[in-house]
Order: structure tokens, then C-alpha cells, then sequence
């Protein structure tokens, strides 16, 4: 699918602007290691702002990943989520409290970290399916909403092999409810943020030298 564009005028000039651009975008599979780190190392800053809860505490994971996958082509979102994801699996300091290791991937988060690879394709696809859109916005809620819902099922999914469903959907889902509109509503508006601003930039760095 192309990229929808728009023409503005600047001097005696015109040029073609994006109406929407990803914040890290790969034009060669040879960028997406050093974008898929830069994504990671934003995940695991996430993670330290933590407020510990029993048996899956309440980090800013899922707002990093929502505005990732927002601002991300697909393949460097999805990068981004693997790579934090085997990092932490060999031991760097990157989950909650600076944890890493099998300890947490045998634990009762391992499935909200592996659901965070998918919530990421889904939110990115979406997103570029979306982007320009008159629907735009709406189509990035959706795809929110849904990219969320994996990463719970997920979660839920294998966190009830350890405590039962019962108790994995009272203690690792229904606290988490209430606070996703406002992740939603924060992660839209960083997005929207950096959309304006990367349009600005662009038609200054585009803008014809005044004769």
C-alpha cells in the first residue's frame, strides 16, 4: 500500500509530505537490529516504572508497546518486542525491578511478555493499514484495543497453568482493566504528538532556500 501524501507549498516551490510517518521505520532489513534495540531499551525503561502487585505487577509495558506499535512499521515493532524479550530471557535486567532470566519466563509474567510480540504486529499493522485514513484515529483504537486483548488472552492463557483460571483472570486481569482507556488515550496522544511534530520537521528540512 502506498503512502498517502499531501502537497504544501513553501516559497515558490511545492513538495510532497507525508501525511502520517513512523517514528522508526527500516528502509533496509540491514537498520531493523539497530531500530529493534533503540524499541527494546524503550521497553525496558518502561518496565522499571513499576507498581508491584501479586502474582503480575502494573508497569507502563503495555503504553511502550501501544505507542511502538503506533509510530513503528510492523517489522521493527515486532523486532523491538523480540529482541527485549530474548534479552531478558538471557539474563539482562530488563523485565520489572531490573529481573531477568528463566526465573521470570518460567513465572507467572512470562505469557504478558511473549503476548507483547504480538500485541505489537497487531497495533503496527493496523496502524499502517490506517495511517492518513479520514478513520485514522478510530482504526488506531481498534487496533489497540485488539493488539491488548491478545497480549491479555495471552497472559491470562498461561498464567492459569500456574494458579487456576479463576484466580489468573481475578488477579491477572481485572485489576488491569481500568487503566487501559487511559493508556489508550496516552498512547494515541504521544502518537498524534509525534506525528505533528515529524510533519513539521520534515516541511523545514524540505522548505526551498529563500532566493
Amino acid at each position: 500500500m502506498g503512502q498517502t501524501t499531501k502537497q504544501q507549498t513553501a516559497g515558490s516551490g511545492s513538495v510532497s509530505l507525508p501525511v502520517a510517518l513512523p517514528l522508526f521505520h527500516a528502509q533496509t532489513w540491514f537498520q531493523t537490529p539497530a531500530l529493534a534495540l533503540g524499541g527494546s531499551l524503550v521497553l525496558a525503561a518502561s518496565a522499571q516504572v513499576e507498581v508491584p502487585l501479586w502474582p503480575v505487577p502494573f508497569t507502563m509495558h503495555t503504553l511502550a508497546v501501544m505507542v511502538l506499535g503506533l509510530v513503528c512499521s510492523p517489522r521493527v515493532a515486532v523486532a523491538a518486542t523480540i529482541a527485549y524479550v530474548l534479552e531478558g530471557c538471557v539474563g539482562l535486567p530488563v523485565f520489572s525491578g531490573f529481573s531477568g532470566g528463566a526465573r521470570i519466563m518460567l513465572g507467572p509474567t512470562s505469557g504478558y511478555i511473549v503476548g507483547f510480540i504480538p500485541q505489537a504486529l497487531i497495533i503496527a499493522l493496523v496502524a499502517q493499514a490506517c495511517r492518513g485514513r479520514q478513520y485514522e484515529l478510530f482504526g488506531q483504537a481498534a487496533g489497540i484495543v485488539v493488539g491488548q486483548a491478545v497480549q491479555y488472552a495471552c497472559g491470562v492463557a498461561l498464567l492459569s497453568g500456574l494458579i487456576g483460571v479463576q484466580a489468573a483472570v481475578t488477579t491477572g486481569l481485572l485489576p488491569f482493566l481500568p487503566t487501559f482507556p487511559i493508556k489508550l488515550a496516552l498512547a494515541l496522544m504521544i502518537a498524534r504528538g509525534y506525528g505533528a511534530w515529524a510533519r513539521r520537521s520534515l516541511a523545514s528540512s524540505t522548505r526551498p532556500a529563500a532566493a
